[in-house]
């Protein structure tokens, strides 16, 4: 046996593409579209790593990742600033060198995909700060088993393992014979012991053999739970010709340029000693260079958060890769509740979707879970049928699984004799209907009609397509033999199902994707849950959201709607990068803004409310409960306080509280304490604070009544709405509005959004009109120019401008001429 690897670096002399955002300064940047996908190579924009907006935070500083591999370059300029010479190590040549020698370049190349140095020099990686090291083997007759068990045993000094390389053959690499017990040995200690118990990361590229009939399952190293296989995606969003498939792959990288034939930019051996002569390569491809972009984005998502687990990384790749070649019939919803309200995409081909670099550095900021080895649950069992497969027919056994588990991983450890593996197709339906398809006519390809001739198959096949599902009930194994010769027999298979314990404590994650899934499907658009401790978590969502906790309440996320369902009470929500605003429900909430200005409001409830980057305003209410802010900024964030007569201005406020151990802690007027962690009463000498009266209930004077909003102003002459019978003041930039707010305008009418907000239409002396929407709280959002307030009077059936006429006024009647016996008119009509 012997490993292999693809070499092919088909190579292009591309134009350089100037680019006008502050992105890295390397000459070759604006031509790896892998990174940036502007069209430049005729592909789709879009179809990269969505990385460049990561860069500002993260870089991968302070993460190392180990590359096992041929030798690598490490002097090669791109390469040395991040190269550690301390850890490396050469299997092949028997040092602790793992200088690139003889025909090496496959490893070079491998490296500067994930860190060549962002020094204004050649290309850009995409983790340009984070540490490599190589882990140098052989390849074909030049390699050993020996070899590859030696790097894989060092992995545990690194965080993250690359491995752009496989084996030939079915069912060759079989960690239960003796030849690759080692090796399985080796990735499982490294997920046990590597980063202190978190685990190594393995990463494994899915292989380039589609063309001959190939799968994951067929191998051991990629199928194997601990590893995530990576498969290869064109710059226009199809699948590569030759990215081999399978149940077991987790995520696609763009590598391919120019129909699937071309390839990426990345560094090459100095001189002539490398794939081309010079320093660099156009036209790296194959898995082998899409397995490094994964490499790299892992290694932001460990800056991020170095506290995650290996599955962690596994389960954040999974839930943020994106969709892409949507026509493509390989697409399947499974039957998880957890992702953008219902099912995961999942696809053989591409696994969970394009790897995404943004979405999974936001979920990995905001992740609350550490899911090691340690920790994993496992259920199962198994069966000896042994069942007769008749050619042409089909066998089907069940296995029933009573044990709940939050399911990750799915092994079937199965045990066929047959003449010829060529004629099988075996397939694993979960309870919920979902299918893997884990055998699927091995070697069966346009140069072999009949498949692999080969014997037998006792092999532990895997699946991550049922990942999120419920386990419990009827699991069914098929197998099918496609042809009227050579049959054979099911003689044993286990199940077992890998995850964490059921809890009934959920992660809801929503992702740009819900603005797709939920135009589609309505039923993603109201959360339903049965109890236990429950976050919303909408890190990853870049426009603004609205999330109100509130049952029955309207929501809005990536342009649709969002509604949490009666009975089911949510604890927790994260937002994500846009102006958001978070409202609570009648229990203790933990809310957290994360980036943009958002507003965040606990209501009733001691809520712990964390505003996160940005100017935020923090909205309190006496009688609603004691609240924690965990991060207020002094003379950025804001507070908004209701309902307190002994507060009043901020001197009040400063003197109503003291320093306490944490930070400073205000006695409300119902005797509940508002804490400011980590602010001292010294701090609070640039306060933002605004106050805020319930609007009053008599006294008040009607604007305007005739519509379904009700425009008010009450006795402190502030605008109020009133709907449905709940009244909301009309808030901007942390205080209440009133009709002296601006000098010559007054507001006339109001009308309700179906967002929850509102529409203000406001008058000027001089007859202009501007128009307001707000959010559900009646905070500003944005206003508008509006034509003559007429044009709303046939949508809100409302006389707004008193003419007493519903729409556009008549016309008077003209008279044209007159002077003959008939006369001409212009009508009002025109």
């Amino acid at each position: 046996m012997s490993s292999t690897r693809d070499t092919s670096a088909d190579v292009a002399e591309e134009p350089l593409v100037p680019t006008a955002y502050a992105l890295p300064a390397d000459p070759l940047f604006s031509s790896q579209f892998n990174l940036l996908n502007t069209g430049q190579t005729g592909g789709i924009a879009g179809i990269d790593l969505n990385v460049t907006g990561v860069w500002d935070d993260y870089t991968g500083a302070g993460v190392t990742v180990g590359i096992i591999d041929d030798g690598v370059s490490h002097t090669h300029a791109d390469l040395a600033a991040n190269y550690d010479t301390s850890i490396d190590n050469d299997s092949r040549g028997n040092d602790g060198d793992a200088m690139a020698e003889g025909s090496d370049a496959h490893g070079t190349a491998v490296a500067g995909i994930i860190a060549a140095d962002d020094n204004g020099f050649g290309s850009v990686g995409v983790a340009f700060d984070a540490t490599i090291a190589g882990f140098r083997m052989g390849f074909g007759a030049d390699g050993t088993l020996g070899q590859i068990t030696e790097n894989l045993r060092l992995q545990t000094s690194v965080d993250i393992s690359n491995n752009s390389w496989g084996f030939g053959g079915f069912f060759s690499d079989n960690f239960k014979s003796s030849a690759f017990a080692p090796h399985a040995t080796a990735l499982e200690e490294a997920v046990a012991t590597g980063r202190d118990g978190l685990g190594t990361v393995w990463v494994f590229a899915a292989g380039n053999s589609r063309a001959d009939g190939d799968d994951v399952n067929y191998h051991n190293f990629q199928n194997s739970r601990f590893t995530i296989a990576v498969a290869a995606a064109e710059d226009d969003g199809d699948i590569t010709f030759y990215s081999t498939p399978g149940a077991a792959v987790i995520t696609t990288a763009p590598v391919a340029a120019g129909g699937g034939s071309g390839g990426v930019i990345t560094t090459d051996r100095e001189g002539s000693a490398g794939y081309v002569s010079g320093d660099f390569v156009n036209g790296f491809n194959g898995t082998s260079a899409a397995t490094p972009m994964v490499s790299g984005v892992t290694a932001l998502i460990l800056e991020a958060n170095p506290d995650l687990g290996y599955r962690d990384v596994q389960e954040i790749l999974a839930y943020s890769s994106r969709r892409i070649d949507a026509g493509n019939s390989g697409w399947a919803l499974n039957a998880a509740g957890d992702w953008n309200g219902g099912g995961l995409h999942v696809s053989h081909d591409f696994g969970f979707g394009l790897v995404d670099a943004l979405a999974a550095v936001r979920l990995a900021e905001s992740w609350r879970d550490q899911s090691t080895h340690a920790n994993e649950f496992s259920v199962g069992a198994s069966r000896s049928p042994f069942l007769t497969i008749a050619n042409n027919a089909t066998v089907t056994d069940t296995i029933t699984i009573t044990d709940a588990i939050d399911l990750e991983w799915v092994e079937v450890d199965i045990n066929i004799d047959h003449s010829w593996i060529g004629d099988l197709v075996v397939t694993l339906t979960s309870p919920d209907g979902t299918t893997s398809t884990l055998v699927d006519r091995p070697g069966l390809s346009a140069g072999s009609q009949w498949g692999a001739g080969q014997d037998d198959i006792n092999f532990v096949l895997t699946s991550a397509r049922h990942w999120g599902e419920d386990a419990v009930g009827d699991w069914t194994l098929s197998i099918s033999d496609h042809y009227a010769e050579d049959s054979g027999r099911l003689l044993s298979w286990s199940l077992d199902l890998y995850g964490d314990p059921a809890d009934g404590d959920d992660d809801y994650i929503y992702t740009d994707e819900y603005g797709l899934v939920a135009a589609g499907d309505p039923q993603r658009r109201t959360l339903s849950d049965d109890g236990g401790s429950d976050r919303i978590n909408a890190a990853a969502l870049t426009g603004a959201a609205l999330i109100d906790l509130t049952a029955g309440a309207a929501g809005a996320l990536a342009g649709q709607t969002f509604t949490i369902a009666d009975g089911t009470v949510i604890e927790e929500a994260i937002a994500g990068d846009g102006a958001d605003t978070l409202l609570g429900n009648a229990v203790a909430n933990d809310l957290n803004g994360a980036r943009g200005n958002d507003v965040l409001d606990g209501g009733a409830g001691d809520d712990t409310l964390t505003g996160g980057a940005g100017a935020d305003l923090f909205r309190l209410t006496v009688g609603e409960g004691g609240d924690t802010i965990t991060d207020f900024d002094v003379g950025l964030d804001a507070l908004e306080l209701g309902g307190s007569g002994a507060i009043r201005s901020a001197d009040d406020f400063v003197a109503a509280g003291v320093d306490g151990a944490d930070g400073f802690d205000v006695t409300l007027d119902d005797g509940a304490v508002l804490s400011l962690l980590g602010v001292l009463a010294a701090d609070l000498g640039e306060l933002l604070i605004s106050f805020v009266d319930a609007p009053e209930l008599s006294s008040e004077t009607v604007i305007e009544s005739a519509g379904a909003v009700t425009l008010l102003e009450n006795t402190a002459g502030a605008y109020v709405v009133e709907a449905g019978g709940v009244r909301t003041g009309i808030t901007r930039d942390g205080g209440a509005v009133t009709g002296d707010s601006y000098a010559g305008w007054s507001m006339i009418h109001a009308e309700g959004l179906g967002g929850g907000g509102f529409q203000l239409l406001w008058q000027r002396t001089n007859g202009d009109y501007t128009m307001w929407e707000t959010d559900g709280a009646g905070a500003y959002v944005k206003y508008y120019s509006v034509d003559p307030p007429w044009i709303m009077e046939a949508a809100s059936g409302v006389d707004i401008d008193g003419d007493g006429i519903i729409g556009e006024p008549e016309k008077p009647e003209t008279v044209i001429e007159s002077a003959g016996a008939v006369t001409l008119l212009e009508n009002t009509a025109g």
